[in-house]
């Protein structure tokens, strides 16, 4: 019992979000498009003021409409691919990681890139604005 006891409270402190910048990138995309209803794990990713909402990180117009977009092909059973395709340093020492979301189905073309700008907060890369191109 007390095993059993200590296990769960080991795996309860855990957190099982991505940490590496790539991965935490992916992570909120794929988060946003797919679960945008999961607003604490999108909290827990992202710097955001106290009640802010994880949608004004996609503040232009491109972006949401690429959003909007992906969410409803997604909702029409689309299979969704997600995945890092780059990464580059910015001049704050933030980085800059390319999300690309493709359909299966769809031609190599026809995918969407993102770009995440995370910043290192108390060592947790957190995003800070996403970007369509």
């Amino acid at each position: 019992m007390l095993v059993w006891l200590l296990c769960a409270t080991v795996f309860s402190a855990c957190d099982f979000r991505p940490s590496a910048p790539e991965n935490r990138a992916t992570y909120f995309v794929e988060k946003f498009i797919v679960a945008p209803q999961a607003v604490d794990d999108l909290r827990a990713v992202a710097r955001l003021a106290g009640d802010q909402d994880p949608e004004t990180l996609a503040s232009d117009l491109p972006t949401r409409a690429a959003v909007a977009y992906l969410r409803a092909r997604q909702r029409l059973g689309a299979d969704l691919g997600f995945h890092a395709a780059g990464t580059s340093r910015d001049a704050s020492g933030g980085r800059v990681v390319k999300v690309v979301v493709s359909e299966s189905a769809a031609a190599k073309d026809a995918a969407v890139r993102f770009d995440v700008e995370l910043h290192n907060q108390d060592q947790a890369w957190l995003v800070v604005r996403l970007q369509s191109d």
